[in-house]
C-alpha cells in the first residue's frame, strides 16, 4: 500500500504527536500518566483498524461478484444444453425448473466434463440478487445488475 505525503503526515500526527502531547501534558500524577498511556494505545489501535478494515472488506466484494458471474455462466450453459436437448428455438424462454432438475442433471452431465449435481439445483446470487433467465439467445442477468453482476463484468483493478 503506497501512502502519499498527506497520509504520511496524518499518520505521524495521529500515531506520534497526539499521544505524545497527551502523555507529556498529563505528567503531573501517576493516574494522569496511566490515562495518557491508555489514550495513546487506544489511538494507535484505532488508526491500525482504520487502515486494515478496508483491506479485509474489499476482497469479500470481489469473491461474491465472481461467484455471481460464475453462476450466470452456468445458467447460460444450462439454457444452451436445454435448447439443444429439447429442440427449442433461440427465442424460447426456459424457467429455472426447466433448466435445473434431477432429470436434466443426469442428461446434461452425461458425456461431458460437468460433474453430476451441477444442474440439479438452481444457483443463487451470493449478494441476494435474483437471476433473470431471458430467451435462449439472450444472456442471463442478475437483478443487482451492472457493472459487476453481469456475464461480462467491467474489469476492476485491485491494488
Amino acid at each position: 500500500m503506497e501512502l502519499n505525503a498527506k497520509e504520511i503526515v496524518e499518520l505521524v500526527f495521529f500515531m506520534i504527536l497526539i499521544p505524545a502531547a497527551v502523555f507529556f501534558g498529563l505528567r503531573r500524577s501517576k493516574l494522569s500518566k496511566r490515562i495518557g498511556f491508555t489514550f495513546s494505545i487506544t489511538v494507535i489501535v484505532f488508526v491500525v483498524a482504520v487502515v486494515a478494515v478496508p483491506n479485509f472488506i474489499r476482497p469479500r466484494m470481489f469473491v461474491s461478484t465472481n461467484a455471481c458471474v460464475n453462476n450466470l455462466h452456468w445458467i447460460q450453459e444450462a439454457k444452451r444444453l436445454w435448447a439443444e436437448k429439447n429442440h427449442k428455438n433461440p427465442t424460447n424462454v426456459p424457467t429455472m425448473t426447466d433448466l435445473f432438475n434431477e432429470k436434466n442433471d443426469l442428461e446434461f452431465s452425461k458425456g461431458t466434463n460437468y460433474l453430476s449435481g451441477v444442474f440439479k439445483f438452481p444457483p443463487r446470487c451470493p449478494d441476494g440478487g435474483n437471476y433473470i433467465l431471458g430467451a435462449v439467445n439472450e444472456e442471463p442477468k442478475c437483478s443487482i445488475g451492472p457493472p459487476q453482476h453481469t456475464l461480462h463484468p467491467k474489469s476492476v483493478i485491485v491494488q
